[in-house]
C-alpha cells in the first residue's frame, strides 16, 4: 500500500480535532530522539495558543 504524505503551507488554515481551526505560522525541522522531523507551528486564535505538530 502506498503511503501518502500531506503537505501544508504557511498561512494555511487547518483543523486540529481537540483545538479547532488554527493557522500555520511556521514550518521547522527539529531533532527528536536522534532523528530530524518536520514540525508545523500552528496558532489557535480562539485559545491564544501555539502548538508544534509533527508532519
Amino acid at each position: 500500500m502506498k503511503e501518502e504524505t500531506l503537505t501544508f503551507a504557511l498561512g494555511q488554515r487547518v483543523v486540529y480535532p481537540s483545538q479547532g481551526v488554527g493557522k500555520i505560522l511556521g514550518i521547522a525541522d527539529r531533532q527528536f530522539e536522534g532523528k530530524t522531523l518536520t514540525y508545523y507551528d500552528i496558532y489557535f486564535e480562539e485559545e491564544d495558543m501555539n502548538i508544534m505538530v509533527p508532519a
